[in-house]
């Protein structure tokens, strides 16, 4: 789908859609301040958000609340291994856990993911049969 200057018109070359887009996100983002700024109040309390390491119970929890029948991520260690006995599991996480928070530095392999396409019910090699009686009929 072409990119359209401020008149409309469409513009077809990549360097012009690539000025008009600068254009555009300068024009949007670089305003002057509201000349009425909103009033935010001050917040009257604290949240109670606890910000120390993991506790054993918290893990227990994190893992019973784990989806089987998930597939398994780049560790290769399905949900079910995990709450197969997750008193040990959660014994074994937690000086990990309390290491990386902290820390601050996680392992390089808890960003990655897999995306697997997985495509609908069904044989998809052959055209719907339903559509096709009803194209034939």
């Amino acid at each position: 789908m072409p990119v359209k200057d401020a008149g409309g018109k469409a513009i077809f070359e990549k360097d012009a859609q690539a000025a008009r887009w600068i254009e555009h996100f300068t024009s949007l983002l670089n305003r002057p301040p509201p000349t009425n700024p909103p009033e935010i109040l001050e917040a009257r309390r604290d949240l109670p958000i606890n910000c120390d390491t993991p506790s054993h119970r918290e893990i227990v929890d994190a893992i019973k609340q784990l989806n089987q029948g998930k597939a398994v991520g780049p560790d290769l260690i399905p949900p079910e291994a995990l709450k197969a006995d997750v008193d040990t599991t959660a014994t074994f996480l937690c000086p990990l856990f309390a290491k990386v928070w902290t820390s601050g530095k996680y392992p390089i392999d808890w960003k990655e993911g897999h995306l697997v396409k997985i495509p609908k019910k069904g044989d998809l090699s052959r055209p719907n049969r339903r559509s096709f009686q009803q194209s034939t009929s």
